[in-house]
């Protein structure tokens, strides 16, 4: 049974209003282990794509949203891509 969130987006869409790009992206990684969610984030950054900034929020909003204290501390640090692994897991 869809819960209110899930109700409330079938209703915007049956009125023609769509569930924003951060929408669907939040909704996707979290289906996403912490594991991949680092892997993935570490491979954009050598991407060159003018659209990957708004990707790295967005893998950096779930970040802070699994882990508010670790996400704060691996910022703290340098904040490097290849040191995430030593806050979040």
């Amino acid at each position: 049974m869809p819960d209110g969130t899930e109700k409330a987006r079938a209703n915007a869409m049956t009125v023609g209003i769509s569930m924003t790009a951060s929408e669907k992206a939040a909704r996707m990684l979290k289906g996403r282990s912490i594991e991949q969610l680092i892997s993935e984030f570490i491979m954009t950054g050598v991407m060159n794509d003018p659209n990957i900034p708004r990707v790295r929020g967005w893998y950096m909003d779930e970040f802070q949203r699994r882990d508010p204290e670790a996400f704060e501390r691996w910022l703290d640090g340098e904040g490097r891509d290849e040191d995430l692994a030593k806050y979040f897991t």
